[in-house]
């Protein structure tokens, strides 16, 4: 057989680079509409159904400041004020682009491997509907507006499943509508759901947000001051129940493979995909309770880890969590908490084995939830790849940031620890020379316990001899480089009640004291004069 020519080897690289290789462009798309994208030639292989192996996390990658993060197939999809950004999860790289010129996003989504794109010369109502191929960014279709969209999970993001999102004529409308997002017909309407003098409401509504994966499709009913909530199947728009409230009760919501949880002011209330109450309790974590729905089970976290069997209701107790996020991989379910222990700014990420109710724990590479500085909530996690896909939300700016934790090389210490040993974590009574815990307290110190791991005197209140009352001292983390413990302290711009103070390698002052690293140690310093102890921490574990 011959060998393929010099100039034959060429034009087949060549086409393979017009194939594989994206370039920005601006389109005509639309009447009067100019967009500017990217496309992509494929799509991306599915991610491994596989956890991260036990031990220590680090940041791949880390993403910030958009509107909105959803992780589809193997995507990152990100809403941005002026169209869609999409990225390959694996490597955090762009994989291509829409955007158009002087207008702005309202809303988007993904369903049935395509993405919605509403858009309006206003920054309130979209009068445009443009339908991208997931994989490759290509234009599927152009339309007018087709009505109003619902929120779910995000301000910009719109229901969808099934391949279709749910649509409203206006806002007096009683008839929920499917738009295929692949073909942009009407898949399917329903029948009145509101009765005569009630509306679809889409403002006041009996459900204040709505979290999860849309395998329902919840539709809040106004008449007066009743409310309901209607479950709509999003294959066929058939109802699958309706639950009654009133103006007075609203509820948060969280949907996931056809079971939801209603959290009202009062109580939480679980139900399946017909209805069927298998919980209700008096747990008032307004959308924040964890569960997740696996074809044979529920698992809820609440002061324990429920198990609820689907079929017959019955619980079994774990003594797991809580946690503030759930989700499964294999047969594994894996559990993040917002701390891996007490006083200690490493979140958990917990690896259960939900027959038995064996778990192991490592920390994770970042801080969330309340230990992490400003107003953030854990909003979504992805278990896959042998990475762990971390979602969260600014809930004072609501921007949104992802991050990938991959495994790093194994190391002598535990997996609790992150594969640091526990004779490198120093001992709080003893953090620095000439410091002592003063003698008429008992209980001066506190110890932290991470599965099998005992850390000693984590925590210790020390006499400062220029203060009036002790300064109590708490080894926050120790990380294997003062690089993965840079990675748990704040970046600019600083959240709000932080402020950087010029201690050790790096300091803020927050409203709980002062948070200091000093090489791969972090130390958090609470009390009325903790500056001049803070400088003989670092003098004692600074990094040469």
């Amino acid at each position: 057989m011959k060998r393929p020519t010099t100039s034959l080897l060429a034009a087949l690289t060549s086409a393979f680079l017009l194939v594989s290789c994206t370039a920005p462009a601006e389109d005509e798309v639309g009447p009067a509409v100019r967009a500017v994208r990217t496309t992509a030639g494929s799509g991306v292989p599915p991610l491994s159904e596989t956890g991260p192996a036990p031990g220590g996390l680090q940041t791949a990658w880390r993403l910030g400041g958009d509107r909105g993060h959803s992780v589809v197939d193997g995507q990152l999809v990100i809403a941005k004020p002026e169209g869609i950004e999409v990225r390959d999860v694996r490597t955090g790289k762009v994989r291509w682009h829409y955007a158009e010129i002087r207008r702005h996003l309202i809303a988007s989504t993904v369903t049935g491997g395509a993405i919605l794109v509403a858009t309006g010369s206003r920054k309130v109502i979209p009068d445009r509907w443009v339908s991208l191929d997931a994989a490759t960014g290509k234009v599927n279709w152009t339309k007018a507006s087709q009505g109003f969209t619902f929120p779910s999970g995000m301000q910009t993001r719109a229901a969808a499943a099934a391949g279709v999102v749910p649509a409203l004529n206006g806002f007096n409308a009683r008839i929920l509508k499917a738009i295929d997002l692949r073909t942009g017909h009407v898949r399917w309407a329903t029948g009145k759901l509101a009765a005569s003098g009630c509306v679809i409401d889409t403002l006041d509504t009996a459900v204040r947000t709505v979290h999860g994966d849309d395998s329902l499709f919840l539709v809040p009913v106004g008449c007066g001051s009743k409310r309901w909530t209607i479950a709509v199947d999003p294959a066929t728009g058939a109802e699958r129940w309706r639950h009654a409230g009133s103006t007075d009760d609203a509820a948060e919501a969280t949907v996931h493979n056809g079971v939801t949880q209603l959290t009202t002011d009062s109580e939480s209330l679980l139900l399946d995909a017909n209805g069927r109450e298998l919980l209700r309790d008096g747990s008032t974590c307004q959308g924040e309770c964890a569960f997740y729905a696996a074809p044979d089970r529920v698992f809820i976290s609440r002061d324990r880890l429920l198990a609820i069997d689907r079929r017959t209701g019955k619980q079994h107790s774990l003594p797991l969590g809580p946690y503030s996020l759930l989700t499964m991989t294999g047969d594994r379910l894996y559990g993040l908490r917002d701390t891996i222990a007490p006083g200690l700014l490493a979140p958990g990420l917990d690896t259960i084995d939900p027959t038995t109710g064996d778990a192991t724990t490592m920390p994770m590479p970042l801080a969330v939830g309340h230990h992490r500085f400003g107003s953030t909530a854990p909003a979504a996690l992805r278990v896959a790849g042998g990475r762990a896909i971390l979602t969260v939300r600014d809930t004072a700016d609501m921007n949104w940031s992802t991050s990938s934790s991959a495994p790093l090389p194994r190391a002598h210490g535990p997996a609790e620890l992150g594969g640091v040993p526990v004779a490198d974590w120093p001992d709080a009574c003893k953090i620095a020379p000439g410091v002592h815990p003063p003698r008429y307290l008992d209980d001066e110190s506190e110890d932290a316990h991470i599965g099998p791991v005992k850390l000693t005197n984590v925590t210790c209140n020390l006499d400062v001899p220029s203060g009036t009352s002790p300064v109590t001292v708490t080894v926050a983390w120790v990380a294997r480089t003062p690089e993965l413990a840079k990675a748990y302290l704040p970046t600019a711009p600083l959240p709000e009640n932080t402020e950087s103070v010029h201690l050790g390698d790096d300091a803020f002052r927050t409203k709980d004291g002062i948070i200091m690293r000093s090489g791969r140690y972090i130390f958090r310093l609470t009390g009325t004069d903790t500056t001049a102890l803070a400088r003989k921490i670092n003098q004692a574990h600074s990094t040469p």
